[in-house]
């Protein structure tokens, strides 16, 4: 009973996490669009993320492998959400990057199977 509202925050989370974190990436670097996307992905990930968590605990510890992939994404983006303003602006490129990856990993790695083509 609880699984299918967790599904209906988590999905359209996951979309936004997708779409601000492609906006943070493909806009100009500092910019107010680029901070504004950048924040609103590290939340819908939160969200994602914490979703994820009560999912894995609902179905199954068998999806251990996608708590995994999920707990490296959410610090990966803390990671690089802190290093933003730091000296060494490739550590905020490569968490943020690696995030999203890792991210986008879960996301196939549960639904692969399931995708057209």
């Amino acid at each position: 009973m609880l699984d299918p509202l967790v599904v209906i925050i988590h999905v359209p989370a996951g979309m936004v996490a997708v779409f601000s974190g492609a906006g943070a990436m493909l806009v100009e670097k500092g910019s107010l669009t680029h901070r504004r996307c950048g924040r609103i992905y590290l939340a819908a990930l939160a969200v994602v993320f914490l979703t994820g968590v009560g999912l894995v605990v609902l179905r199954s510890p068998g999806l251990a492998h996608l708590f995994a992939l999920g707990t490296l994404a959410a610090i990966s983006a803390l990671v690089g959400y802190r290093a933003r303003r730091r000296t060494r602006p490739t550590l905020h490129l490569l968490a943020m990057s690696f995030s999203y990856v890792a991210m986008l990993t879960a996301f196939y790695v549960d639904n692969g199977s399931k995708l057209p083509g």
